[in-house]
């Protein structure tokens, strides 16, 4: 007997709030369930990520960040399906291209010449 493999969703947002309310604005998206902030900006931009085990519940979490009264929009940046694995793996790659990325910009590979 095969055994289930356990799918979850995750996704990337963009909301745009009130400048003046962003304080308020992250507070309340802190309390959302599976939700976290990853960035944000002085003109009103937030970039979120939210995680569930299903889409419906992805969704209600998206439309409790619509629902705050100092958000102006949100967008879905990216969405992905699948298991606990594979996100894990995606993230040891992009931690791994994150470092590379780094170092380019520290100017670790400066021995190679700019590139043109």
């Amino acid at each position: 007997m095969k055994s289930a493999i356990h799918e979850e969703q995750i996704a990337s947002l963009v909301v745009h709030c009130r400048p003046e309310q962003m304080s308020l604005c992250r507070q309340q998206i802190q309390c959302i369930r599976d939700t976290e902030i990853f960035h944000s900006t002085r003109e009103g931009k937030i970039v979120v990520v939210c995680c569930a085990k299903t889409l419906k519940e992805l969704m209600d979490n998206v439309d409790r960040i619509r629902e705050i009264p100092e958000v102006i929009n949100v967008a879905l940046v990216y969405h992905q399906t699948g298991s606990q694995e594979e996100f894990d793996q995606q993230a040891d790659v992009d931690q791994e291209l994150e470092t590379y990325f780094e170092q380019v910009q520290s100017g670790a590979f400066s021995d190679f010449g700019e590139f043109k």
